[in-house]
Parts: C-alpha cells; sequence; structure tokens
C-alpha cells in the first residue's frame, strides 16, 4: 500500500517538529531524499526525487533563522562557561564564544535553509498537485 509507481511516498503529516528533525538530518522536509545538496552549503534547485522548488521563497527567513542559532548558541555558550568558571573566568571563554559567533552560521546555514524551506512548505504548499 505504498504511493504508485513513480510517485514518491507521502510523509504522513506529523507536527512542525518534524521539519527541524529533517533539517538536522539534511534531508528533503516533504520526501525526505537525502541527495539534495550539491556540496556542504549548497542546496540543490529542487528535489531530484519528489521536485520540491527549494527557491521558491528566496532565503531571507534562512538569514533569521541562521542568526538567531547563531545568537542562542553563543549566549548559551557564554552564560554556561562563565557560570561554570566563576569567579575566576578564562580569557579562552571569550575566545570559544568569538569562534562560535563567527562559526556558527557557515556551519548552520545549510540547515536554517531546510528550517524555512518546511516551514513555508506547511504554511503555502506548492500548488503542483502533488500532495494529496
Amino acid at each position: 500500500m505504498g504511493a504508485p509507481r513513480g510517485e514518491p511516498p507521502l510523509r504522513p503529516r506529523g507536527r512542525t517538529g518534524s521539519v527541524g528533525i529533517a533539517a538536522a538530518l539534511r534531508r528533503c522536509p516533504r520526501c525526505g531524499e537525502h541527495r539534495i545538496w550539491r556540496s556542504w552549503a549548497t542546496l540543490g534547485a529542487t528535489c531530484p526525487r519528489c521536485a520540491l522548488d527549494f527557491d521558491r521563497h528566496g532565503w531571507v527567513a534562512a538569514v533569521w533563522i541562521n542568526t538567531w542559532i547563531t545568537i542562542l548558541l553563543v549566549m548559551g555558550w557564554t552564560i554556561a562557561a562563565v557560570a561554570m568558571t566563576l569567579p575566576d573566568v578564562p580569557w579562552t571563554v571569550g575566545a570559544v564564544a568569538v569562534a562560535l559567533a563567527v562559526g556558527a552560521p557557515v556551519l548552520c546555514l545549510p540547515v536554517a535553509k531546510l528550517i524555512q524551506t518546511g516551514i513555508l512548505l506547511r504554511w503555502d504548499p506548492p500548488r503542483d498537485g502533488w500532495q494529496r
């Protein structure tokens, strides 16, 4: 009892949290395909399995999501490290915070792109006749 031949199986319409899980696993939010990346940070134009267009809304929301992920990582690290090393906070806490502030946006952008695609897929599904 699967999808008709040539049509990818539908993912169960679960909670929006499944979008974050699919993004963390670097998979298509609609069908779960993992071959959607050309390189670490270069997302293909469409999913090879379900033909979901990843570029249909641009990446403005992905930049916003990426900014918040970075802010939360840097603040979380700084607060935890300072709390654990009081009263003598070493200078390496600040150095690691700066490294996180520089490296996290680069490492988190692919995940932020997929989170944006998944959120927009739930809010504004494509009208290509694929979803039932």
